[in-house]
């Protein structure tokens, strides 16, 4: 399993970002290429996400299972996916807390394992890119939190989402541009370890 931890920075409310990620059909909307294709309902959902290298582009369906504790503001989400060929598998866990007051702090700690061919790139570079992907997501919802308004309604729980109601999903995923990002990330630490 390849370990990830992470905290990101919202410049919003906390209140306002923990409803946002209570709601897949609003964080989907947030990662270039990924659409939330059903809600099965009890916190089970199913998408794709496609990233595109040049002329080609690679296509993923999985599932995932969603568990908010709301008094706490934190989510264990669990998901697998697989490629539109079959030939490479991924798994994911990850348990979310969100803190903080005027901007809210997201902390991920959580992991993937990737089979098949895409499994080295993964070990060797798979941080790098959810790092990138992550950098994406943040910029992405900063921008949706910045033309809608700060007050969250009350009382927010699992609302079964409509995903016809879903908003538009974000850009699709530019695997190059995501790669330039993963490399930047990895010369970068790859220099702060150094010093």
């Amino acid at each position: 399993m390849i370990k990830l931890t992470e905290t990101i920075e919202v410049r919003a409310p906390v209140d306002v970002v923990w409803e946002i990620l209570t709601h897949p059909d609003q964080v989907v909307g947030c990662v270039p290429g990924m659409t939330l294709t059903a809600d099965k309902g009890d916190g089970h959902y199913e998408g794709t996400i496609s990233i595109k290298f040049g002329p080609t582009v690679a296509n993923f369906r999985g599932q995932a299972r969603l568990t908010y504790d709301h008094a706490n503001k934190t989510c264990d989400i669990e998901a697998g996916g697989i490629d539109q060929k079959g030939s490479t598998r991924a798994t994911a866990s990850a348990h979310i807390v969100v803190i903080g007051a005027d901007t809210t702090h997201v902390a991920i700690d959580g992991g993937f394992n990737v089979t098949g061919p895409l499994a080295q790139f993964a070990r060797t570079g798979g941080v790098f890119v959810a790092r990138a992907l992550l950098a994406e997501f943040v910029s992405n919802l900063s921008q949706r939190l910045a033309t809608q308004p700060q007050e969250p309604t009350a009382g927010t729980q699992d609302v079964p989402m409509t995903v016809s109601s879903a908003p538009a999903p974000a850009a699709q995923i530019s695997g190059f541009r995501l790669l330039r990002a993963a490399f930047l990330s990895w010369v970068k630490h790859l220099f702060g370890q150094k010093q």
